[in-house]
């Protein structure tokens, strides 16, 4: 008899006490819950923020770190427009790590041809540019993200998604119209403006100096002039932003004075792609010879020549340093590849090849 009223006493407690809810735990808990929720299932985090507003904030670092920690932006006001209420969002701009600026054109590397408002969306590129509206807004940007690291530099990654950088693309939607986008000659990828601003509004945000740079340059042109891109031999770029520099990728005329005069200037360099390289590479600056980074861990060569000389000295200085190794399409155009192997199972860090 005792036994079955405490058993019905305890189905009548379980009957009261309903089905388990997530917000009965300790709020510590549920926030690694989120955590869990964004790493295996990002979409599913989107669809539980729309539950209610005690998820929303319970779910605010998961939400934040998974979206927000790397934002890309391209140089047009409806872009910069969404990249600046990220940064002048209370929560959301503490997340905010890494930023990409894009160089892309409306009417260049993408063409909206046949979209309803594509001439509405390339003057509005150009007034803002001929405003300097982008200095404006940029160097606010920067001087509202509390802790930004690293920003990057580069020509299509904004409307390309499945290229080079996973980053929440600024104001994209409003831009590009679904099936719109294509690639248009190679050569479109040569000019970048982006550079001149960004490194005008670093300075302008007193961020000069203060972080990292990623780079990411198509050289088109042998005889590519300086202020197409900026100019590597200046004492603004050796004083400020030189030994900022952490990656670099390069493609075409890598033997053109820009890019070797670039590399010479970069101390601090950990990671070097170079892909689609057009003549001899060289690894080497003309006055200073063979280039030396003692920081050097990722070296990526795609669909380029070389000596074997060259390669072996290059190995031969960086074998201490390189952790993550990518050979694909390297030519020798003379010896072998006996001795660069040879140095390649004598790299005592590397982890990958």
């Amino acid at each position: 008899m005792v036994v079955t009223r405490a058993r019905n006493r305890a189905a009548r407690i379980k009957a009261e006490e309903g089905p388990f809810r997530i917000l009965d735990l300790p709020p510590e808990l549920v926030e690694l819950v989120f955590e869990q929720l964004a790493e295996r299932s990002p979409h599913t985090l989107l669809d539980a923020r729309r539950a209610c507003r005690t998820f929303q904030a319970h779910s605010i670092v998961a939400f934040g770190t998974t979206y927000f920690e790397h934002v890309d932006a391209m140089l047009h006001p409806l872009s910069l427009t969404v990249l600046l209420e990220i940064a002048t969002h209370c929560q959301l701009s503490k997340f905010v790590r890494n930023v990409t600026i894009s160089g892309e054109r409306i009417g260049g590397i993408v063409d909206l041809s046949g979209q309803d408002d594509e001439q509405k969306l390339k003057d509005l590129q150009t007034s803002m540019e001929q405003s300097g509206l982008d200095h404006l807004v940029l160097s606010d940007v920067f001087r509202k993200l509390p802790n930004l690291k690293t920003v990057r530099i580069d020509n299509d990654s904004f409307f390309f998604d499945d290229e080079t950088v996973a980053a929440a693309r600024c104001g994209r939607k409003y831009i590009v119209a679904e099936n719109t986008v294509r690639e248009l000659d190679y050569d479109e990828y040569g000019f970048n403006r982006a550079f001149g601003v960004v490194f005008s509004c670093l300075r302008k945000a007193g961020l000069a100096g203060k972080v990292d740079i990623n780079i990411q340059a198509n050289i088109t042109d042998q005889a590519l002039q300086y202020h197409d891109f900026f100019d590597p031999t200046s004492d603004d770029w050796n004083k400020y932003f030189g030994t900022r520099v952490k990656s670099i990728k390069l493609s075409r005329n890598l033997s053109s004075s820009w890019s070797l005069d670039l590399l010479k200037s970069v101390p601090n360099l950990q990671k070097l792609d170079i892909f689609i390289a057009e003549g001899i590479l060289q690894f080497s600056h003309p006055d200073t010879g063979l280039f030396l980074w003692p920081d050097l861990q990722h070296l990526e060569l795609d669909d380029a020549s070389c000596p074997a000389h060259t390669i072996i000295d290059f190995l031969d200085a960086h074998r201490g340093t390189i952790r993550i190794l990518r050979l694909q399409g390297l030519e020798l155009i003379d010896g072998s590849w006996r001795q660069p192997l040879q140095i390649i199972r004598s790299m005592p860090e590397l982890e990958y090849m």
